[in-house]
């Protein structure tokens, strides 16, 4: 019992590789999940202009359709940026970790 105690304390977990797996996965997400919403909400807001419903004063679904297409939009940005700039995110997030400390 005690050797599997000990075994347990020597495993060092290296935070930074973790955040940035945690991150980059948090990303792909976004990205997998908003890239069809994309496509789904563009076609029916073609479809509806097609049919002569662009004006937000006649069909009020327009107004939907756009302010859905933007979020999707803006996630997919987010998905990206945290797929792409998770080093960047956490030397941001190291920075404020070790922000009150004096480095003597």
């Amino acid at each position: 019992m005690t050797k599997d105690l000990k075994a347990e304390k020597d495993i060092d977990i290296d935070y930074n590789k973790l955040q940035y797996i945690a991150f980059s996965i948090v990303g792909l997400i976004l990205v997998i999940f908003s890239i069809p919403k994309i496509i789904t909400t563009s076609v029916e807001l073609k479809h509806m202009i097609s049919l002569g419903m662009e004006m937000e004063s006649v069909n009020p679904s327009i107004a939907r359709f756009k302010g859905r297409l933007g979020s999707d939009i803006v996630q997919l940005l987010i998905g990206i940026w945290l797929l792409l700039g998770t080093k960047g995110i956490l030397n941001a997030i190291n920075k404020l970790r070790r922000a009150g400390i004096s480095e003597e």
